[in-house]
């Protein structure tokens, strides 16, 4: 069996593109409309946004179930496709800072997210954590000055 090269071509710090890679790896082969809305939003828009999150990352906590990974001990399909809320979510969340998924309130979330990270093929994968800020808050703060400049109606 011949052994080819797989170039994945994506963009610094893109969750799609680590999740394709974590895949490919295991199997040996925030849009400017959100930035706007959520940094424009009034407190109570705000607050409303946070609890719809929230309750998105409930039901993600509910089909753990006790679970290491979603499909049992190892990572799976449903782990890769919602990858981004184990490496991004607390890159956002810095970004911003703010406090969306407590230990506290997922525990289960965050046990999964833990171990989805520290496992030794996906680390091999996130873009350093550092510039991911960086790069985040920077495109934050471009958005809100954007946002600003829009005639309001």
């Amino acid at each position: 069996m011949s052994s080819k090269l797989v170039r994945l071509i994506g963009c610094f710090g893109s969750p799609f593109v680590q999740r394709a890679e974590v895949a490919l790896r295991l199997k040996g082969q925030l849009s400017r409309q959100f930035w706007i809305s959520f940094l424009t939003a009034d407190d109570a828009q705000k607050a409303a946004k946070m609890k719809e999150a929230k309750l998105n990352v409930a039901l993600v906590e509910a089909q753990l179930n006790g679970k290491r990974f979603f499909g049992g001990d190892a990572i799976g399909f449903l782990d890769i496709a919602v990858s981004w809320l184990a490496y991004w979510l607390r890159v956002f969340e810095e970004a911003n800072g703010l406090n969306l998924v407590t230990d506290e309130e997922f525990p289960a979330f965050r046990r999964w997210a833990q171990c989805y990270v520290n496992d030794e093929t996906v680390k091999q994968c996130p873009p350093n954590r550092d510039q991911l800020v960086a790069s985040f808050t920077a495109r934050k703060d471009m958005y809100l000055t954007r946002a600003k400049r829009l005639p309001c109606d």
